[in-house]
């Protein structure tokens, strides 16, 4: 049987206008699936128009829309009840095609964010990171099961293997929770243990990989351009 090869998905990390062309130029000879916007990032107030830039250099790709929280890696720290407008805004606005969202966030503001999402044909990408280690996994376990229960369409889980044991034991428990979730699955391991199961996605087998383009947002990420050329 032929494997079907990961969705390949580039974020952009951009902090105005020029910073963005920049980083699109970067991307514009590679084969991309998806691309991801960082606006946590971004350091102007017009996202969507940021959005805009990207789809207008990357016709086809579909976007994700990331404000990602500060104590989930989030370059920004800003008040919780202003990053769900900014994302709500997002979502409402045609541009883009998935929304991530943490599964920390606040039960009243995930049910909104997935509500509008519903509304307006945006899949809801939603998402778990932890930068400490691997949890067990009987709670990653729970955290997609949470992640399904609250209106996900795909789930998320970025986690960081501090040795070569730890990476290969999350390979066995995120296959395992991949088979038994009702919904698709992204595995992610960041760090230096976990560049191995970036680069050769066989191991892992999930479904989307995320690289870098100019600028990394997470511990590990590969170069866009290389990715490609194992992927």
């Amino acid at each position: 049987m032929i494997r079907q090869r990961p969705l390949l998905c580039v974020p952009i990390a951009a902090n105005d206008p020029a910073d963005m062309k920049l980083k699109m130029d970067y991307l514009k000879d590679i084969s991309l699936d998806l691309v991801e916007f960082r606006a946590d990032y971004y350091n102007r107030p017009d996202y969507i128009k940021a959005v805009d830039i990207i789809s207008d250099s990357l016709p086809d790709i579909p976007v994700i829309f990331t404000f990602r929280k500060h104590d989930e890696g989030g370059s920004m720290s800003i008040k919780e009840s202003k990053r769900v407008k900014i994302i709500l805004k997002a979502v409402a606005s045609g541009c883009i095609s998935l929304v991530d969202i943490e599964e920390s966030t606040r039960e009243d503001y995930l049910k909104i964010i997935v509500e509008e999402a519903r509304q307006r044909n945006v899949q809801v990408l939603m998402s778990y990171h932890n930068f400490e280690g691997i949890p067990n996994r009987d709670v990653l376990k729970d955290k997609v099961c949470n992640m399904s229960q609250n209106g996900a369409d795909i789930a998320k889980i970025a986690v960081m293997p501090r040795c070569r044991c730890e990476a290969f034991r999350f390979v066995d428990d995120y296959k395992l929770i991949k088979k038994e979730a009702g919904i698709p699955v992204i595995g992610i391991a960041m760090g230096k243990y976990g560049r191995r199961l970036r680069l050769f996605t066989s191991i892992l087998e999930s479904p989307v990989v995320y690289a870098a383009g100019l600028k990394p947002t997470a511990p590990g990420q590969i170069d866009a351009h290389l990715m490609r050329r194992f992927n």
